[in-house]
C-alpha cells in the first residue's frame, strides 16, 4: 500500500447482494471494514525494519457521500478518474469515511459493494494516516434504497455531506431520500444543459430549509472579492447610488449559470447601497453555454472586471486599470472551500432566488 492512494493489498473482498436483501448489506460492509484495517495493521507491524509498528492512524472527521455516473466509454471514465483524485485530495484536510455511489444506467437492481482505504504518509512522518472508502455500485432505478443502506453506515455523531457530481441526479425523485441524512449537499449547475430549472430546484429546496450549495457559485468567490474591493475605497463607495446599468458579457449562445450567480449578487448589494440599476445580458458571441467574460458597472463611475485569459483578470475603475490573476479552482479546491462551511451560506441562499428569477427571464435581455 503505498503512501498516495489506494492499493490492491487495502481492499476487502467485495459483496453482492440482491435489493431485496439490502438491509443486510451494511453489516457486511461493517464487517469488511472491521477486516481491513486488521489487515492493515497486520501489514504495518511487518513491513517495518526493526519489528516494531509504525503504526496506522485511522482519522475521520465526517461522512462524505459522493454520487457519480457508472458509464461506459473514455469520458466518462475520465470524469470517475478526476472524481477519484479530487476525493484523495480532499481526504488530506477532511478525512472522512467516504462512501462512492457509481450509478449505472440500467441492469439488475443488484447492489454491490467493496471497502478500501485511502492512506497517505504526512512528509517527515512515519506514520501512515488513512481513510475509510465505501464504494457501491447500483442502477439509477435502485437510488431510492440507497439512502437506507448510507444511513448505518455513516460515521456515527459526524456530520454527512453528500457530494453530487452529476447534478442531473439532483433533480431525480429518489434524490429526496438524501436530504434527511445529509447536513450539507453539494452540486456543480455549471455543466447543466437547464440552466433555469436548475436554479429553480435550488431555490426551492434552499426555501424549505434545505442546506444546499452550489460549486458554480464557489468559483466566483475571488471574483466578487475583487468587485468588493474596489467598492472598499470610500470615493467610490460613496457613488454607489450613482449606479444606473450593469452589463453582463458573457460567450457562447446561452446565460451560464455563473453570470445568473454574479448579476444576482451584485444587483442586491447595489440596491442596498441605493441604486436602481438595469440589468442587462450581453452575448460575446460563440456557440453552446459559454463563461462570464465581462461585468460592468455604469454612473458617475465606470467599472469593468474582465477575465483576459485563463484565471488572470482585469478590473478597470474609469482610466486605471490593475491585472490580476487568481488561483484555478479544480475539483478538490472547490470541494475544499465548501467542507470548511458545514452551515448555512445565507448570502448564496438569499442570491439564488433572485439567480433562478433571472434565468426564467424576469427583467434581462440577450442579445
Amino acid at each position: 500500500m503505498g503512501t498516495g492512494g489506494r492499493g490492491p493489498d487495502a481492499r476487502a473482498p467485495g459483496t453482492r447482494l440482491e435489493k431485496t436483501v439490502s438491509a443486510i448489506l451494511p453489516q457486511k460492509v461493517l464487517h469488511d471494514l472491521a477486516g481491513l484495517w486488521a489487515t492493515m495493521g497486520g501489514h504495518a507491524d511487518s513491513g517495518t525494519e526493526t519489528g516494531a509498528s509504525a503504526g496506522v492512524l485511522r482519522a475521520c472527521t465526517m461522512t462524505l457521500v459522493v454520487l457519480l455516473d457508472d458509464l461506459p466509454g473514455a469520458e466518462a471514465a475520465a470524469v470517475q478518474q478526476r472524481a477519484g483524485e479530487a476525493i484523495a485530495m480532499v481526504m488530506r484536510e477532511h478525512p472522512s469515511r467516504t462512501i462512492v455511489i457509481h450509478l449505472r444506467p440500467s441492469g439488475d437492481a443488484a447492489l454491490e459493494a467493496h471497502v478500501s482505504a485511502q492512506c497517505w504518509m504526512p512528509f517527515g512522518k512515519s506514520q501512515q494516516i488513512c481513510c475509510e472508502q465505501i464504494d457501491i455500485t447500483a442502477t439509477e432505478a435502485a437510488l431510492s434504497d440507497v439512502p437506507g443502506v448510507v444511513l448505518p453506515l455513516a460515521a456515527p455523531d459526524l456530520p454527512l455531506v453528500v457530494w453530487c457530481r452529476p447534478a442531473r441526479l439532483f433533480r431525480l425523485p429518489a434524490f429526496a431520500g438524501f436530504f434527511p441524512l445529509a447536513g450539507k449537499v453539494i452540486l456543480d449547475s455549471a455543466g447543466f444543459p437547464d440552466t433555469g430549472a436548475i436554479l429553480g430546484d435550488l431555490a426551492t429546496a434552499i426555501a424549505s430549509g434545505k442546506r444546499v450549495c452550489d460549486l458554480a457559485w464557489t468559483r466566483l468567490t475571488r471574483r466578487r472579492e475583487l468587485i468588493a474591493q474596489i467598492f472598499e475605497n470610500p470615493v467610490y463607495l460613496s457613488q454607489i447610488a450613482t449606479v444606473t446599468d450593469v452589463r453582463i458579457r458573457c460567450t457562447g449562445s446561452a446565460i451560464p449559470v455563473s453570470a445568473y450567480y454574479f448579476a444576482a449578487w451584485l444587483k442586491q448589494c447595489l440596491e442596498s447601497g441605493g441604486a436602481e440599476p438595469r440589468l442587462q445580458f450581453v452575448s460575446e458571441g460563440g456557440e453552446g453555454r459559454g463563461e462570464l467574460a465581462v461585468v460592468e458597472i455604469s454612473g458617475r463611475n465606470h467599472v469593468e472586471v474582465e477575465l483576459v485569459e485563463g484565471a488572470v483578470f482585469e478590473a478597470r475603475v474609469d482610466t486605471l486599470a490593475n491585472r490580476t490573476a487568481l488561483p484555478v479552482f479544480t475539483d478538490d479546491a472547490l470541494l475544499r472551500e465548501e467542507l470548511g462551511l458545514i452551515g448555512h451560506d445565507p448570502v448564496y441562499e438569499k442570491t439564488v432566488g433572485l439567480a433562478a428569477k433571472l434565468a426564467s427571464g424576469w427583467e434581462m435581455e440577450f442579445h
